[in-house]
This record gives C-alpha cells, sequence and structure tokens, in this order.
C-alpha cells in the first residue's frame, strides 16, 4: 500500500512503491523551498504554470507540461497562483535510463492518467503487483517524453537576478537594460557581460525566451492574442503575432488552436 505523501520524509520511505504521487492544487501562489531527495520528481502541470530552480537557472512547465527532476539534485519549486497537477516521486534504482538532468517536456495524456491513478491509490489497500504493474506504466512513458527546451537561464550574479526577477513578475516591462541596471546598481556594460556569462543570451534574447514561455502559458489557458501580446509589452498583436511564428514555425492563434483541440480531445467520453 503507497504511504500518502504529507511530509517530507514520505517521499523516500522505505514502504513506498516504485512510483509514489500525490495531487496538489493551489489557490495562491506557493514557494516550495530548496531541498533534494534519493528519488527522482516528476512535475505535471494540468494547469497553471510550475518553475523549478537550481543554482542554474530555470525550467518552465506550463499546462500541459511534465517537468523531471533527477534525483539527489537540490532545487526549489515555485507554483503560481491557480497551479493543478502531480507530484510523482521513483526510486533512486528505477531512475536508470531517465533523464540526468532537469528536463521539461509535454506530457502524455497516459502518462497524466497513470500519475492520477497512482495518487489516487496512495492509502488504499492495494496490490503490491498491481502497484509495480502501474509504477512500470509510469517509467516506459517518462522515457518516452520528448524532452525539450523550456529552460530559462537564471543569472547567478545577485543584481543582475534581481533585473531577471524584475521582468519576470512584470513581463510588459520594457525599459532598456540600462535603465534596469541603473535601479539595481550596475553599469549597462557590466549586467550585459553578466547575462551573457551566465545565461548563455543576451539581456534581449533572455527577454525574448521568457516571454515565449509565458506566451504558450497563456494561450494554452485561453488567454486571447491581443490579450497576450499587450500583457509582454508588445506594441501591437501583429509584432507578437511574427515574433511567436518566426520561434514556433506558427501563428499564436494557430498554437492555441491546437491546444484547444488536444484539450477537448482528452476530456471526450471514451467508449
Amino acid at each position: 500500500m503507497a504511504r500518502p505523501i504529507n511530509l517530507p520524509e514520505d517521499i523516500d520511505a522505505s514502504d513506498q512503491p516504485t512510483v509514489a504521487a500525490f495531487h496538489r492544487g493551489t489557490r495562491k501562489a506557493a514557494r516550495i523551498r530548496s531541498h533534494s531527495h534519493e528519488r527522482g520528481q516528476l512535475l505535471i502541470v494540468s494547469s497553471g504554470l510550475a518553475v523549478t530552480k537550481t543554482s542554474a537557472g530555470s525550467w518552465v512547465a506550463t499546462t500541459g507540461s511534465a517537468s523531471w527532476i533527477p534525483s539527489g539534485l537540490e532545487h526549489s519549486i515555485n507554483v503560481h497562483a491557480g497551479t493543478d497537477g502531480w507530484f510523482a516521486y521513483v526510486r533512486a534504482d528505477a531512475c536508470q535510463g531517465l533523464p540526468q538532468v532537469i528536463s521539461v517536456a509535454r506530457a502524455s495524456s497516459l502518462l497524466r492518467e497513470a500519475v492520477a491513478r497512482c495518487a489516487q491509490r496512495a492509502g488504499e489497500a492495494t496490490d503490491h503487483a498491481a502497484e509495480e504493474r502501474l509504477s512500470a506504466v509510469i517509467l516506459d512513458e517518462i522515457k518516452a517524453l520528448t524532452f525539450g527546451a523550456a529552460y530559462l537561464p537564471m543569472p547567478a550574479h545577485d543584481q543582475t537576478r534581481q533585473i531577471a526577477d524584475a521582468i519576470m513578475r512584470d513581463p510588459a516591462d520594457n525599459r532598456p537594460l540600462a535603465e534596469l541596471a541603473d535601479a539595481v546598481g550596475l553599469s549597462r556594460r557590466t549586467a550585459t557581460r553578466h547575462f551573457a556569462d551566465e545565461t548563455g543570451l543576451s539581456f534581449s534574447g533572455w527577454r525574448q525566451r521568457m516571454r515565449l514561455l509565458r506566451a504558450m502559458e497563456w494561450l494554452g489557458e485561453g488567454v486571447t492574442v491581443t490579450e497576450t501580446a499587450l500583457s509582454l509589452g508588445y506594441d501591437s498583436p501583429s509584432a507578437f503575432t511574427a515574433m511567436f511564428r518566426r520561434s514556433f514555425g506558427v501563428p499564436p492563434a494557430e498554437y492555441a488552436g491546437r491546444r484547444k483541440a488536444s484539450a477537448l480531445r482528452e476530456e471526450a467520453p471514451r467508449e
């Protein structure tokens, strides 16, 4: 029987099955402080946004995405208000063949259903063999994920990170780097160097990637193209559409339509 995960020590308990899971939904934003555990962790976001952070940067999981966190890695998680999903934990010896770095992918419907069932079984008198069969399905689905680059590297320098944090709080902030740097006591040249050295991106490239990731979230939640464009600081929907098309190969309206159609298919009753 899977033990319900109510305390941190429940995650690595020896009587947990190969995969242990629980559901989490929050109306308010929450931060899970920096920690690590022996098990690898899968975070599935059914709606909302969750950001996994390490000293190296941030990995953004939006609606329908899954984040994989290898065993033993120190990390924190910021869960945005209104986010709903599941946390699943994979026993360390079962993590062989799974990614050894933090990764983000589109979660399959089978993976979501299997993890949801695993969470539902916690605390039930369940046959051990049945638990392990369900765990095997989850492991197979994790291995089949196509992990992409929903990765936003964060600068390590304190003042430069303050700039990044300010932009993430207000994506429509279009102030030039010189003004943002001056607000935290840096020169534009120093801030430029820190962004390039610590993130591998120019400041403008970093800001664009952050906005793209946020756009994916909002469009997937049904926010209109116009609202998304203006909330991200673009002068017009056409300017936003051009940027989105260059990055993803489709206009944002088409991307949103595909996400909506996918959600409707998955919600349709199965015969």
